[in-house]
């Protein structure tokens, strides 16, 4: 049995050997993330980026989250609510200097559900009404301008989420760090009859 003398010399080396052990670990666990990239399992993004990510930074009629970097999204920003009556809304924001692979513009409608299998491009009609996307550029050129049926833009969903994305068709050249103004006139209504909650967000992401 140790000598309570020695006691604090075989603490301090106990605590030594957990620090090194600790430090092997996340160092292994760095280097499956720096391999895997987005393919990076959920529990190893938990250990290394949970307590920092998602970030969630506010700024001047948007916000930006920005998620761990081995995550397919990096950052989504938040143009706030569309109102479904007409209104013109107006959205003035940065792209961030964060290194993507695409930049999708879209308005997420909430609480609608895709069944089908998979990624689907046209879910089942959602919405009865008119719309119109206007994105300018920084030099004030127009990127992309679509206007017409709901039914006449590209619609996408996912099975077993309950938000369906409607986004113009074409592609919108984008530039890190940036100001874009983005333009948004929705006049429509659901075909089941439920309260329509839309919102215009942009999303940065890896290619799957």
């Amino acid at each position: 049995m140790p000598r309570i003398g020695k006691l604090p010399a075989i603490l301090a080396a106990l605590l030594a050997s957990s620090l090194i052990g600790a430090g092997m670990l996340l160092l292994a666990l760095n280097a499956i993330a720096v391999v895997a990239g987005p393919f990076t399992p959920d529990w190893v993004n938990s250990v290394l980026y949970g307590w920092r990510y998602p970030k969630l930074h506010q700024e001047d009629g948007y916000a930006i989250t920005e998620f761990a970097p081995t995550s397919w999204t990096q950052y989504q920003i938040d143009c706030g609510r569309i109102e479904p009556n007409g209104t013109t809304h107006e959205c003035t924001f940065d792209v961030p200097e964060i290194p993507v692979d695409s930049i999708h513009l879209a308005i997420e409608i909430e609480g609608i559900e895709v069944s089908e299998f998979g990624s689907v491009e046209r879910p089942e009609p959602i919405l009865d009404g008119q719309l119109r996307i206007e994105v300018i550029g920084p030099n004030k050129e127009m990127l992309a301008e679509q206007g017409g049926i709901v039914d006449a833009f590209r619609i996408s969903g996912s099975m077993g989420s309950n938000r369906t994305w409607i986004s113009p068709r074409g592609r919108v050249s984008w530039a890190a760090g940036e100001t874009y103004r983005t333009t948004v006139t929705l006049h429509a209504t659901r075909f089941d009859g439920e309260p329509l909650e839309a919102r215009l967000q942009i999303e940065g992401s890896f290619a799957k």
